[in-house]
């Protein structure tokens, strides 16, 4: 969870300014600091603070408002204030909630896959964002760190057991859209012993790869594919857009 936060936080190139003590709506993934008990809200588009660019919000007020919502992607209401900016370590604002509520982020694609009347697993892809810039028009680092996210939530009545081949667990690809390259592979590895393939999955599995310029180095349209290593029909795609 700490990772993908942390992989969303970097965004795109900041938009636009926000006065100060402004009521806004944010959308974002959820997360506490570990060892600590601030919570925060990890922005995939950040802004500009009090001539700073915001990357992450530290939440206030109820914290009955947010706790059910670790991990996931909100749309958060609020005020924006100004107490933690200067001292925080890295640059933050602080979000009094009124609301919140999950929603999708943009392009997520879905299935459900059921092979028995028993057997009913939905997965889910994203992308955040799916569409960016490496650069900027001064050719200057946006500073961009893209995440995939992989979820696979079984509402079946019974457990899940998979037989891998490896102990590649999730894999992810991504090609351009025209071809004419080889596809950038990642996979995440069974944290299991070698001789241990067998594996009955948790109700609920997400995984998340770091996208990495070379696998996307320059501009246009890429497919983006994820799912159980050796089982298709769990396989999903999405696209997205790097531009110039």
């Amino acid at each position: 969870m700490t990772a993908l936060l942390l992989l969303i936080a970097l965004g795109s190139t900041p938009q636009g300014a926000v006065p100060q003590d402004t009521a806004v709506v944010v959308h974002g993934l959820v997360g506490q600091v570990p060892g600590a008990g601030t919570w925060l809200i990890g922005l995939p588009v950040p802004f500009r603070f009090q001539g700073r660019v915001i990357a992450e919000l530290e939440l206030a007020g109820d914290s009955t408002r947010w706790t059910a919502f670790a991990g996931h992607f909100v749309e958060a209401r609020g005020t924006l204030t100004a107490e933690s900016v200067a001292g925080a370590a890295r640059p933050r604002g602080t979000l009094r909630v009124t609301a919140m509520h999950e929603v999708d982020p943009e392009g997520t694609v879905r299935k459900m896959v059921s092979n028995s009347f028993t057997h009913r697993v939905a997965v889910t892809l994203w992308v955040l964002p799916r569409t960016f810039a490496w650069v900027d028009s001064a050719g200057r680092p946006t500073g961009v760190g893209r995440a995939i996210v992989y979820t696979a939530n079984n509402h079946g009545e019974s457990a899940v057991t998979m037989q891998f081949v490896s102990k590649d667990f999730v894999c992810f690809s991504v090609k351009p859209k025209t071809g004419g390259a080889p596809p950038w592979r990642f996979a995440r590895q069974l944290n299991t012993p070698t001789d241990q393939l067998q594996v009955t999955l948790p109700k609920f599995v997400r995984e998340v790869a770091r996208l990495p310029r070379e696998a996307a180095p320059t501009p246009g349209r890429y497919i983006v594919r994820a799912g159980f290593c050796g089982f298709a029909e769990y396989e999903l795609e999405t696209e997205i857009d790097v531009q110039r």
